[in-house]
């Protein structure tokens, strides 16, 4: 059939309405909230492979993915140009034809979680010792090492006692003569702050007023370093961290002195200037790894620990000494829980242990225990020989008297032979002590000759001496004692002694004391005539410690205990020493002269020994610290059992 020319017409427009109707409706369904890509084609056709890296082939919504992702890290690895399933909150993994899509929300990005602290099963360190000595919380006041905020100028090696460079002055040497020595100290090391008192980093000046201080009046041996020379002219500040100090002639052993061996703890100047003594009595600033606390003096003194301590920060936060005269008291304190470390007598730790706490012994033999023998004075006025009052007249000590039985070597020697050290020992250091021979060095030490050996007990000899010296029905002379840090058990070991003595005819009366400060008022006044008392001293070479019992004549520090005009001159001599082997041969002439003349009654050598808690303490850290003072020093190290 023909059709007309006008219905063609009119067919052609309607086929190109019903074209244009369906482009518009395809176009509409491929309509998202994103523009679509410039290479798109008019009608729909497969996803093509992305071309550009900054945007995808396929546009997707960017705020609410179908498939949540992590920003952290894709789930499939892809090239980084773009990943095939993109993975970043704007760009979601799986395309959608939906307009409206109802999701889940993202997940969040995880976030690494910080550890927790440790936390210790407790916070406070408590260590239970005897009372001290004499107790100041100013170490240049003081003779006891229980001042851990306190550091000195030069270290000690734990475990041979050879000075280090692990304190404060990284460097210091001696001059060849003997009579200059130059520290170097560590920069940065702050001193605690106290109320008025912000701190201050530690100058070489801190060493210079330290050292003054020593010397002065407010020092409890002031005379030890005024011999060495401590006048504004002994020191050369070189810069800020560096000083020489010029000694008044040569002194071999100033190392010794600077070290924890004695209490020259460092001092802030800027502190001293604006506290004074008052500052260190009360509230002492140092630069050790615990801070001054709180202190009720004869019951406890508190500290806190340093924290980013320049040598070690402490983990216990808190430290706490606890004292008790009795030696029951500390050990119940203990098995009680109250304290974590405690100092008890050897004869009481078995029953610690058996309580399933710990007992840990020293490394080295730390401690000296034995008898001074009072009444060894002059017998007539001397001049000083060494020291500031060289030249001057030292009267006759008060002490004094030709007729002490003490001042005949027959006497001192039968005190010797009456004691039976061995049993003591036996008794109340088994396993945990030496017998003594020599003032203060050990049997292992280089400087020990093989001739000093112990006394031997001879009861008879001794019966027989003292009727040759003229008392066979003996005589009655003062014998007191006291307790002290580090061997509590010295008034038990006194009472012992008395005993062995009154075997042989001597009648000793025996009192305890509540202090030893009270002894020690009585021998630094030289005032100790038909007088003993037992007493535990650190052990060091003689050139440092014969310096306390030595006689002012000769420049001793302040506490003589025995005055012989041949012993002031082995002393001075062995103080002027400075090569190896004349300081060696020295120290053998004066530990001949003391053994031979029986000077002392040495009774045993002790490694310290202590007991704690092994809920609360993991590693004790303490125990090579533990060498004159008891469980006192190194607490810094001691490591807690943690939550």
């Amino acid at each position: 059939m023909r059709i007309p020319p006008s219905t063609k017409i009119l067919l052609l427009l309607v086929l190109a309405l019903l074209a244009t109707a369906i482009i518009v409706a395809c176009g509409d369904d491929e309509a998202t909230d994103e523009p679509a890509p410039t290479a798109a084609p008019s009608t729909p056709a497969p996803q093509p492979t992305p071309a550009a890296t900054a945007m995808p082939a396929t546009p997707q919504p960017t705020a609410m993915p179908t498939t949540p992702q992590t920003t952290a890290m894709p789930a499939t690895p892809q090239p980084t140009a773009m990943p095939a399933t993109p993975v970043a909150t704007a760009m979601p993994a799986t395309p959608t034809r939906q307009r409206f899509i109802p999701t889940a929300t993202p997940a969040a990005t995880p976030v690494p979680t910080a550890m927790a602290p440790k936390v210790p099963v407790q916070s406070r360190l408590r260590v239970a010792i005897p009372p001290p000595q004499y107790q100041s919380l100013a170490m240049f006041d003081s003779v006891e090492g229980i001042l851990p905020n306190m550091e000195h100028v030069v270290g000690v090696d734990s475990e041979t006692g050879v000075v280090d460079f692990s304190r404060l002055a990284e460097e210091w040497s001696m001059s060849p003569d003997g009579t200059v020595w130059n520290f170097k100290f560590r920069q940065g090391i702050p001193f605690h702050t106290a109320p008025d008192f912000d701190g201050a980093e530690l100058t070489a000046l801190d060493m210079i007023a330290t050292l003054q201080v020593l010397g002065s009046d407010l020092s409890n041996r002031p005379t030890i370093w005024t011999n060495f020379g401590v006048d504004n002219a002994n020191f050369d500040a070189v810069g800020r961290y560096e000083l020489n100090w010029m000694l008044n002639g040569p002194a071999a052993d100033i190392a010794n002195w600077l070290s924890p061996q004695t209490p020259s703890g460092v001092i802030s100047s800027a502190y001293f200037r604006l506290k004074g003594e008052e500052g260190y009595l009360t509230y002492p600033v140092g630069t050790g790894p615990f801070k001054f606390s709180e202190v009720t003096f004869g019951q406890y003194l508190r500290y806190e620990r340093v924290e980013d301590h320049w040598r070690k920060t402490p983990e216990f936060p808190e430290l706490e000494y606890l004292f008790g005269p009795e030696d029951a008291t500390r050990l119940a304190m203990l098995l009680a829980q109250e304290v974590h470390i405690a100092d008890v007598p050897r004869s009481l730790l078995p029953e610690a242990a058996q309580r399933g706490f710990v007992v840990v012994t020293g490394s080295r033999p730390g401690m000296t225990v034995f008898v001074f023998i009072g009444g060894q004075y002059y017998d007539g006025e001397r001049t000083y020989l060494a020291g500031p009052k060289k030249g001057e007249i030292e009267p006759v000590a008060p002490g004094y008297d030709p007729n002490d039985p003490f001042r005949d070597v027959r006497v001192r020697k039968a005190l010797n032979l009456a004691v039976n050290k061995e049993e003591i020992i036996n008794t109340f250091w088994a396993g945990a002590a030496i017998p003594q021979a020599q003032f203060s060095l050990t049997p292992n030490h280089p400087d020990h000759k093989d001739e000093w050996v112990p006394y031997p007990y001879d009861p008879d000899e001794a019966r027989r001496l003292l009727a040759e010296a003229g008392y066979a029905d003996g005589f009655e002379f003062d014998f007191q004692t006291a307790k002290v840090s580090g061997v509590p058990e010295v008034p038990e070991v006194a009472e012992v002694i008395t005993q062995y003595w009154s075997e042989v005819g001597l009648k000793p009366k025996l009192l305890e004391l509540g202090s030893f400060s009270q002894i020690r008022s009585l021998y630094r006044a030289r005032d100790i005539g038909r007088y003993a008392y037992p007493v535990r001293y650190s052990i060091n070479r003689f050139g440092t410690n014969t310096c306390y019992p030595m006689s002012n004549v000769a420049g001793g520090c302040g506490s003589p205990q025995w005055e012989y005009d041949d012993l002031d001159q082995i002393f001075i001599n062995l103080r002027n020493a400075v090569q190896p082997d004349e300081i060696r041969r020295l120290t053998h002439e004066m530990g001949d002269y003391l053994y031979n003349n029986y000077i002392i009654i040495p009774i045993a050598f002790l490694f310290p020994q202590a007991a704690y808690d092994p809920s609360v303490i993991a590693d004790p850290g303490f125990t090579r610290f533990m060498v004159d003072q008891g469980p006192t020093e190194g607490l810094e190290y001691t490591v807690p059992v943690y939550q």
